[in-house]
C-alpha cells in the first residue's frame, strides 16, 4: 500500500486496482503531473468555493490545504494543492487561472506541483546532462581544432 501526503487516496486505489509495480509507478508520474501548487488563495475563502472556481476548468479529485511545519493559521493568503483527474484539465488551469485575479488583488501563482525527491533528481539529471554536453562540445573542438587544413587530427 503506498502513502503519501496527498494521493495517497487515490495511488491506494491504483495498486488494489493493479497489482504490477511498473503500472503503478508510471500512474504516480501521471498524478504528479496532474498535481498543482496554488499560492496566494485568501484564508475567508472556502475549499468548497475554491473546488467550484478550479472545476470551470475539469474534473477535481481533491483540494487539499497546504500545512506543514511553516503553516500559519492566521495568515492572509494560503497555499493549497489541486489535483486534477488527467493532465490536460491541469495545463488548462495554468493557463486559465496563473496570474489571474478571481479573489481580488493578489494574483494566483498556479504551478505544477512535483514531489522534493523527484525535483531533485530531475535537476540532477539536468545538471549532468548540461555538463556532459559541455565537456563533449571542449572535446570535439578540440579534435577539431588539432586539424590543420583537412589532415587528419591526433
Amino acid at each position: 500500500m503506498l502513502v503519501s501526503q496527498h494521493i495517497s487516496k487515490r495511488e491506494n486505489q491504483v495498486a488494489a486496482n493493479n497489482a504490477n509495480a511498473a503500472t503503478i509507478q508510471s500512474s504516480m508520474r501521471r498524478t504528479y503531473e496532474s498535481n498543482l501548487f496554488v499560492k496566494n488563495i485568501p484564508s475567508e475563502i472556502q475549499e468548497a468555493e475554491l473546488t467550484a472556481l478550479f472545476e470551470e476548468v475539469g474534473p477535481v479529485i481533491s483540494i487539499k490545504l497546504r500545512q506543514g511545519k511553516y503553516f500559519n493559521p492566521s495568515a492572509a493568503y494560503r497555499q493549497y494543492f489541486v489535483l486534477y483527474r488527467d493532465i490536460d484539465c491541469a495545463k488548462k488551469a495554468i493557463q486559465r487561472f496563473d496570474q489571474s485575479t478571481p479573489f481580488g488583488a493578489r494574483a494566483l501563482s498556479v504551478q505544477f506541483w512535483m514531489p522534493t525527491q523527484e525535483l531533485h533528481q530531475e535537476r540532477e539529471q539536468r545538471s549532468f546532462n548540461e555538463v556532459q554536453q559541455y565537456f563533449m562540445k571542449n572535446l570535439y573542438s578540440a579534435a577539431v581544432g588539432g586539424q590543420q587544413y583537412g589532415q587528419p587530427g591526433m
